[in-house]
């Protein structure tokens, strides 16, 4: 052939199917980049109309102390500036069983020269050992380039009740308490601990003697170790022999508060004039380099006598914020307090916050002694932490600024979650006497945590819910018998199993069902980045809209572990 039957000589052709190409292409990546933009930017509806009735707290007015206390009294009195300076050892209680306290460490773990973790129990008549595994401490201490030296503690407490008769028979019985030794030294290797905390309280007076011997046992026990033999011991109990028990061990952390208890009348926790003359007593006859001051940082709420519960300082800051109460500093005790109704019953709040510790540790170090001890990681205020660095130096740290550590407050009751607030920084100011110590405080804005709301429970009823489909070979038959009996169920469905089968999507709605987002691969989403996380659940919305027209109210993580606040 001489001229093929399609040939254009002049190339016009050529030049406009090219740019049909390309515009086709641009017109392509437009497209593509408008997908993606709705992945990304995906419109967020109104909250769900859930709503949860709860009597509201209100204030109640108190009145406290209105002069202040002789500052002078509220230090040592017995030639303190005489003493050698010491460089005290910093010390952290944690416990395994509040998330908070885990936070609490993971954030300040650097600043601990002791950590103290409750890992161990020994409860009932059978002297039964209960070792709490805490594999993301160990992680945390592995990661932590130069961790504090690890003290276990062991106690003779088990969900909330003490076994002071249980401990007092293990203590009289040799082969109990050896038997015990035993069982203590592989956890304390497997630890690489340094020593051993011992911490066995509500003891009749009866068991002191035994408690000694046993403190004598162990010190002989792990001498091959070098392991410190420490204890905790109350500073109020004429029971307690402090200065035997300094004979016997190498420290003693001096548990310097509960002036009031819960099980007893409403009042100061730990008044800092009760404070340093406890403190004072002790180091009488406990030497100062055996001596580590235990100071407390945490509330409690009573509504009456001997009817009190334990919280953070964070949960007495959002029971003053809820309730719309004034937080007093009280100048005759130099501890928080403030009142509140709710539910018909009166509450009186008191709480150890940065100040209170400020002033204690500022009297401990005049004193010399060998360390201070934080009770407890996860209830203090976080003011705490810049008074632990600041305390030796005797320069009152900047308390200003007040924030929430990581604590949640939770409202209402069911499985259906929704985050209702972010945390807000509060505000106070304090004064500062000649002396250096805090004589007045006063907050002006409250913070708050994430706030949580809980919904859904209904009293007798129970709701269905299938993860993972539609899968064609059981969804349907799962609709047959919802639709025979009348019950509405969940669906959660995972995008690319949905993909393929839009009737059955349909079919779920259209017989009176929900479909909720399990995300588009069901990955593990704590292994997913917040943009990963977002395309997951947006590609699911988005498909479950092309196909049905209805968008997702309803989320459940894969593997469900975040399903709780």
């Amino acid at each position: 052939m001489d001229r093929p039957v399609f040939y254009d000589a002049s190339g016009r052709r050529n030049r406009w199917t090219a740019r049909t190409f390309l515009a086709g292409l641009l017109l392509l990546a437009v497209t593509a980049g408008v997908f993606a933009a709705t992945l990304v930017d995906v419109p967020i509806p109104r909250p769900l109309a859930l709503s949860i009735e709860r009597p509201q707290p209100r204030p109640l007015s108190q009145t406290l102390g209105k002069t202040i206390a002789n500052i002078k009294s509220w230090l040592p009195s017995d030639g303190t500036a005489a003493r050698q300076k010491v460089d005290q050892v910093r010390v952290g209680f944690y416990v395994p069983w509040d998330d908070a306290s885990r936070a609490s460490l993971a954030l300040h773990i650097k600043q601990l020269d002791w950590l103290v973790p409750g890992l161990i129990s020994v409860t009932g008549a059978d002297h039964r050992l209960t070792v709490f595994p805490d594999h993301q401490l160990d992680a945390l201490l592995a990661s932590t380039p130069k961790p504090p030296a690890v003290v276990p503690m062991v106690q003779n407490v088990l969900n909330g009740k003490w076994d002071g008769a249980g401990m007092a028979a293990l203590l009289h019985d040799p082969k109990a308490s050896a038997g015990l030794l035993d069982r203590l030294e592989p956890q304390l290797v497997a630890r690489n601990a340094i020593g051993v905390m011992f911490d066995f309280e509500e003891l009749p007076a009866s068991a002191q003697s035994d408690y000694l011997k046993f403190l004598a046992q162990a010190k002989q026990r792990y001498a091959a170790h070098r392991w410190l033999i420490t204890l905790a011991v109350p500073v109020d109990n004429s029971d307690w022999n402090l200065g035997a028990y300094a004979k016997v061990a190498d420290r003693l952390v001096l548990m310097d508060y509960d002036e009031h208890t819960t099980d007893a009348e409403a009042g100061s926790i730990a008044s800092q004039q009760w404070f340093v003359d406890h403190l004072e007593a002790a180091l009488a006859v406990v030497p100062r380099n055996k001596a580590i001051v235990g100071v407390g940082s945490y509330s409690y709420d009573w509504t009456g006598d001997g009817k009190g519960d334990t919280g953070s300082v964070e949960d007495a800051w959002l029971a003053a914020h809820e309730s719309e109460a004034a937080i007093q500093f009280d100048k005759a005790s130099g501890n928080p307090t403030f009142s509140y109704a709710q539910n018909g019953d009166t509450h009186t709040v008191w709480f150890l916050d940065a100040v209170s510790a400020w002033n204690q540790l500022r009297a401990s170090d005049l004193e010399g002694v060998a360390g201070v001890a934080l009770w407890r990681l996860g209830t203090e205020d976080p003011g705490v932490w810049k008074v632990l660095d600041a305390f030796q130096t005797g320069k009152l740290p900047d308390l200003r600024k007040l924030s929430s550590q990581g604590a949640v407050d939770i409202e209402g009751l069911g499985e259906i979650l929704r985050i209702e607030a972010s945390p807000v920084d509060g505000r106070r100011t304090v004064v500062q006497g000649n002396e250096g110590l805090v004589v007045d405080e006063r907050y002006h804005a409250l913070p708050t945590p994430y706030v949580i709301r809980r919904a859904g429970y209904q009293k007798g009823l129970v709701a269905l819910s299938f993860d993972d489909g539609p899968d064609p070979e059981w969804t349907p038959p799962i609709l047959d018998i919802l639709k025979a009996k009348h019950v509405p169920a969940t669906f959660f469905v995972i995008g690319e199993n949905a993909m393929p089968h839009p009737f059955l999507l349909n079919r779920i709605i259209d017989e009176g069902s929900e479909i909720g987002n399990h995300s588009f691969t069901h990955p593990n989403l704590a292994q997913v980045s917040a943009g990963g996380t977002r395309l997951e659940l947006n590609s699911t919305n988005r498909l479950v809209e092309a196909y049905t027209g209805r968008s997702l109210r309803l989320f459940r993580a894969p593997y469900f572990g975040d399903a709780e606040p």
